[in-house]
Protein backbone atom coordinates (compact mmCIF):
# COMPACT_ATOMS: atom_id res chain seq x y z
CA UNK A 1 0.00 0.00 0.00
CA UNK A 2 1.22 3.40 -0.70
CA UNK A 3 1.66 6.76 1.28
CA UNK A 4 -0.68 9.12 1.17
CA UNK A 5 1.12 12.27 -0.52
CA UNK A 6 2.16 14.48 1.60
CA UNK A 7 -0.06 18.42 1.65
CA UNK A 8 0.61 21.95 3.59
CA UNK A 9 -0.73 22.64 6.37
CA UNK A 10 -4.20 24.99 6.55
CA UNK A 11 -3.08 27.48 8.72
CA UNK A 12 0.81 28.40 8.14
CA UNK A 13 0.51 27.10 4.35
CA UNK A 14 4.49 26.11 4.76
CA UNK A 15 4.76 22.45 6.30
CA UNK A 16 4.16 19.97 4.76
CA UNK A 17 2.21 17.45 6.32
CA UNK A 18 0.84 13.93 6.14
CA UNK A 19 -1.57 13.27 8.19
CA UNK A 20 -4.53 15.52 9.71
CA UNK A 21 -4.85 19.55 8.83
CA UNK A 22 -2.08 20.80 10.59
CA UNK A 23 0.85 21.08 11.28
CA UNK A 24 2.59 20.81 15.35
CA UNK A 25 3.08 24.41 15.62
CA UNK A 26 -0.36 24.88 14.26
CA UNK A 27 -2.55 22.54 15.59
CA UNK A 28 -5.11 24.17 18.26
CA UNK A 29 -4.48 22.96 21.83
CA UNK A 30 -7.72 21.88 23.34
CA UNK A 31 -8.36 22.70 26.93
CA UNK A 32 -7.99 20.21 30.26
CA UNK A 33 -11.42 19.72 32.25
CA UNK A 34 -9.18 21.62 34.52
CA UNK A 35 -9.38 24.76 32.51
CA UNK A 36 -12.98 24.08 31.54
CA UNK A 37 -13.98 24.11 35.45
CA UNK A 38 -14.15 20.71 36.25
CA UNK A 39 -12.21 21.01 39.86
CA UNK A 40 -12.27 19.30 42.91
CA UNK A 41 -15.57 20.99 43.88
CA UNK A 42 -17.22 19.42 40.56
CA UNK A 43 -15.72 16.12 41.24
CA UNK A 44 -17.64 16.12 45.52
CA UNK A 45 -20.88 17.71 43.45
CA UNK A 46 -20.90 14.66 40.79
CA UNK A 47 -20.13 11.64 42.56
CA UNK A 48 -22.99 13.18 44.95
CA UNK A 49 -25.37 13.78 42.53
CA UNK A 50 -24.62 10.19 40.82
CA UNK A 51 -24.58 8.42 44.40
CA UNK A 52 -28.84 10.12 44.38
CA UNK A 53 -29.48 9.52 40.78
CA UNK A 54 -27.51 5.60 40.20
CA UNK A 55 -28.98 5.12 36.82
CA UNK A 56 -28.66 6.49 33.22
CA UNK A 57 -31.71 8.49 32.25
CA UNK A 58 -31.46 7.61 28.75
CA UNK A 59 -32.40 11.02 27.59
CA UNK A 60 -31.75 9.45 23.77
CA UNK A 61 -34.01 6.26 23.99
CA UNK A 62 -31.23 4.17 23.66
CA UNK A 63 -31.19 1.51 26.07
CA UNK A 64 -35.26 0.19 25.28
CA UNK A 65 -36.57 0.22 28.70
CA UNK A 66 -33.63 -1.29 30.54
CA UNK A 67 -31.44 0.21 33.45
CA UNK A 68 -28.32 0.78 32.88
CA UNK A 69 -25.57 2.57 35.26
CA UNK A 70 -24.93 6.25 35.47
CA UNK A 71 -21.61 6.83 35.75
CA UNK A 72 -21.00 10.63 33.92
CA UNK A 73 -22.84 13.48 35.21
CA UNK A 74 -24.01 15.42 32.05
CA UNK A 75 -25.48 18.82 31.00
CA UNK A 76 -28.37 19.26 29.45
CA UNK A 77 -27.78 22.69 28.20
CA UNK A 78 -23.55 22.71 27.15
CA UNK A 79 -21.93 24.75 29.45
CA UNK A 80 -19.29 25.99 27.35
CA UNK A 81 -16.91 27.30 30.32
CA UNK A 82 -19.77 29.17 31.42
CA UNK A 83 -19.50 28.30 35.36
CA UNK A 84 -22.49 29.31 36.70
CA UNK A 85 -24.50 26.63 34.41
CA UNK A 86 -21.47 24.28 35.06
CA UNK A 87 -22.98 24.02 38.53
CA UNK A 88 -26.49 24.46 38.01
CA UNK A 89 -27.85 21.01 39.39
CA UNK A 90 -30.89 21.53 36.99
CA UNK A 91 -28.89 21.57 33.96
CA UNK A 92 -27.53 18.02 35.02
CA UNK A 93 -28.68 14.60 34.02
CA UNK A 94 -27.34 10.98 35.17
CA UNK A 95 -25.82 9.47 31.69
CA UNK A 96 -23.96 6.16 31.45
CA UNK A 97 -20.85 6.51 29.25
CA UNK A 98 -22.38 5.34 26.37
CA UNK A 99 -24.97 8.47 26.46
CA UNK A 100 -22.48 10.37 27.16
CA UNK A 101 -20.51 9.82 24.13
CA UNK A 102 -23.59 9.65 21.84
CA UNK A 103 -24.19 12.91 23.01
CA UNK A 104 -20.95 14.41 22.87
CA UNK A 105 -20.16 13.17 19.12
CA UNK A 106 -23.99 13.99 18.02
CA UNK A 107 -24.65 17.01 19.71
CA UNK A 108 -21.39 18.96 21.17
CA UNK A 109 -18.97 18.87 18.14
CA UNK A 110 -17.75 16.03 18.58
CA UNK A 111 -14.92 14.44 15.81
CA UNK A 112 -15.47 18.06 13.87
CA UNK A 113 -19.31 17.70 13.67
CA UNK A 114 -21.05 21.18 13.77
CA UNK A 115 -22.86 21.49 17.40
CA UNK A 116 -26.62 21.43 17.26
CA UNK A 117 -28.87 21.32 19.81
CA UNK A 118 -30.11 18.66 21.92
CA UNK A 119 -33.54 18.00 20.85
CA UNK A 120 -36.26 19.40 24.00
CA UNK A 121 -37.77 15.41 24.38
CA UNK A 122 -33.61 14.67 25.75
CA UNK A 123 -33.87 17.36 28.01
CA UNK A 124 -36.81 16.96 29.64
CA UNK A 125 -37.05 15.21 33.06
CA UNK A 126 -38.24 11.59 32.82
CA UNK A 127 -41.80 10.99 33.69
CA UNK A 128 -42.51 7.41 32.24
CA UNK A 129 -42.72 4.02 33.26
CA UNK A 130 -38.55 3.87 33.94
CA UNK A 131 -38.65 7.03 36.25
CA UNK A 132 -40.95 5.30 38.52
CA UNK A 133 -38.92 2.15 38.58
CA UNK A 134 -35.81 4.77 39.21
CA UNK A 135 -37.46 6.07 41.92
CA UNK A 136 -38.46 2.99 43.78
CA UNK A 137 -34.56 1.71 43.32
CA UNK A 138 -33.67 4.64 44.81
CA UNK A 139 -36.26 4.50 47.74
CA UNK A 140 -34.66 0.47 48.71
CA UNK A 141 -30.90 1.66 48.07
CA UNK A 142 -31.80 3.95 51.27
CA UNK A 143 -34.02 1.67 52.80
CA UNK A 144 -31.69 -0.99 52.71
Amino acid sequence: MGTKPKHPCIKCKVALIARGDFCESCRPRQRTSRESGYNPVWDRKSKRFLRDNPFCCDPFGRHRGQLVDANVTGHRIPHRGNVALLFDESNWFALCWSCNSYQSANYDGGFGRERTEIPDAAKQKRTDVVSVVLAVAQEKRKLG
